[in-house]
């Protein structure tokens, strides 16, 4: 069974993010890059949705450098992605920041 996987207005704004550093060297590289990441996070977290870490009300999961923090509505079987961060900046402090 999968679940649909839905990145946020959030989630999007870090997509482009990601975008917008990577291209500064390569712009090919940072489309293909950043397609290749949330490929990876729907066909993971579509499948196997309960699998990160759990802290408070969310779940995170690393993928390579990045952190991806999501929530799983297992009623409606669907996930919904609320960051996604390089892995060295401090997560739960913009997290909590979004969430005021």
């Amino acid at each position: 069974m999968s679940y649909r996987v839905v990145f946020t207005e959030a989630a999007d704004a870090d997509i482009d993010s990601i975008i917008g550093f990577i291209a500064l060297d390569s712009p090919i590289r940072a489309y293909r890059f950043v397609d290749e990441l949330i490929s990876r996070i729907i066909d993971l977290l579509g499948q196997f949705p309960l699998s990160g870490t759990f802290y408070h009300d969310v779940r995170f999961m690393m993928f390579d450098n990045y952190t991806v923090v999501y929530d799983v509505d297992e009623s409606n079987q669907t996930v919904y992605v609320y960051l996604i961060t390089e892995r060295h900046r401090e997560w739960k402090a913009v997290l909590s920041g979004r969430r005021e």
